[in-house]
């Protein structure tokens, strides 16, 4: 739609998916072997996940699954109409506003839907499949600027807010007394990201072209935890335990994790017959050099030890900046008007800032704690800490892009 300049796209997309199918232990959905997917008169049937409650014990639930006696369910094919919204508003002959709206889906992976996972060594089920599930879903709002500069250059300002809902997730069922316990998919978790992208471009110009982008993410996951008892929600088979026989922490968005990250590329390349030549040859056209910046911002991470984190909970630690560039040259020849030839260099982490590899196992523990007892949470990836033993690992690689790649190529195109 057209209207003074403004130009709006309005659509709707289907999605279906058809969860029937038959699951081969390789984990992959047999179609040829399945003539009856969608005969809706005769049903697939797989385990209900949701019964195993009814067993006793866990060997019990075991027995059944590999008997192919387990209670069973069927489940019905999944709709979804996702409306999708597009405006663009020029405010000046050189710049426009814009605002994108949708809604987008996507199936949950076939883990989570098909397979019953038995542990033979100690005779119990140990993860459940539920065919059930329905779409993981997204709404995602966009708001954005773009400002030509000087013709030369494209200035783009995006705002954007991106709320994901029904996101796979894991759950447990459980007696109260123990007598059974088995993970199975459910869809709890949900997120939110939010985020500002700024991105200057050079599309075109004799010599020089290039952009780079700088984009700022807020991210937040909801956080299933039941303290002191599991990572994930229980069921149990009282309704006298938590509500109405379900444990579940309150689900509330863990410390929300802020991090820019940016990346660009300069490209400098020569025009046809440009430059010197011998013999009458320009030896330098059709020549480039192409420079990739990539820079990634503190970012937040956790003391490897649970003992610690659950002494020290609001204490969080983050990485130092990170900046790495990698190079690209490359010299074009034509052969015919309708090939040419191509050979280029790349080299992998020309110039890379300092960012030490933090260690494993007890000496990543020492340093973690190091760092908090000098105030230096933000300071991972550096060596400052007081004790330098901490830093003597067994490790080759000590330092994140410590070794350049060069890689010599040719393409031919017809």
């Amino acid at each position: 739609v057209e209207f003074s300049g403004m130009v709006a796209n309005f659509g709707l997309r289907l999605d279906r998916y058809d969860p029937n199918g038959e699951f081969s232990p390789m984990g992959v959905l047999d179609y040829a072997t399945l003539g009856l997917a969608f005969d809706r008169g005769n049903p697939v049937e797989y385990n209900d996940v949701h019964r195993i409650l009814d067993y006793a014990t866990n060997a019990e639930a075991y027995y059944a699954a590999a008997a192919d006696t387990f209670f069973k369910t069927t489940a019905e094919a999944k709709w979804y109409l996702s409306p999708r919204v597009g405006v663009s508003f020029p405010i000046t002959e050189d710049s426009k506003v814009y605002f994108n709206y949708g809604h987008f889906v996507q199936i949950v992976q076939n883990e989570a839907m098909y397979p019953t996972t038995l542990d033979g060594e100690n005779g119990r089920v140990q993860w459940m499949g539920n065919p059930q599930l329905d779409f993981q879903k997204s709404y995602n709002f966009e708001l954005g600027y773009d400002q030509n500069v000087f013709d030369q250059f494209q200035l783009h300002i995006g705002a954007f807010y991106k709320d994901y809902s029904d996101v796979e997730s894991g759950m447990v069922y459980a007696h109260s007394d123990q007598s059974l316990i088995a993970e199975w998919a459910a869809q709890r978790e949900y997120r939110e990201v939010r985020g500002l992208d700024i991105e200057i471009r050079k599309k075109s110009g004799r010599f020089l072209t290039g952009f780079f982008n700088l984009n700022i993410t807020n991210k937040s996951v909801s956080d299933l935890e039941v303290p002191g008892i599991s990572q994930i929600p229980v069921i149990t088979d009282d309704p006298n335990i938590g509500t109405n026989g379900e444990l579940r922490g309150v689900p509330r968005p863990i410390v929300a994790e802020l991090t820019p990250y940016g990346r660009g590329y300069i490209v400098f390349s020569t025009p046809r017959n440009w430059g010197p030549t011998v013999m009458n040859y320009p030896i330098l056209h059709r020549s480039s050099a192409s420079l990739g910046i990539y820079y990634t911002g503190p970012q937040l991470q956790e003391h490897p030890d649970g003992t610690w984190r659950e002494q020290h909970p609001d204490v969080y630690f983050h990485t130092i900046p990170r900046i790495s560039t990698n190079l690209r040259l490359g010299r074009d020849f034509q052969i015919n008007q309708s090939s040419s030839l191509r050979f280029y260099l790349d080299i992998g982490n020309l110039w890379v800032s300092k960012y030490r590899n933090i260690p494993g196992g007890q000496a990543g523990k020492d340093y973690y704690s190091d760092l908090y007892a000098q105030g230096k949470e933000d300071r991972l990836g550096t060596e400052e800490v007081t004790n330098k033993d901490i830093l003597r690992t067994h490790s080759e690689v000590l330092y994140a892009g410590e070794y350049r790649s060069f890689i010599l190529g040719m393409r031919f195109t017809y």
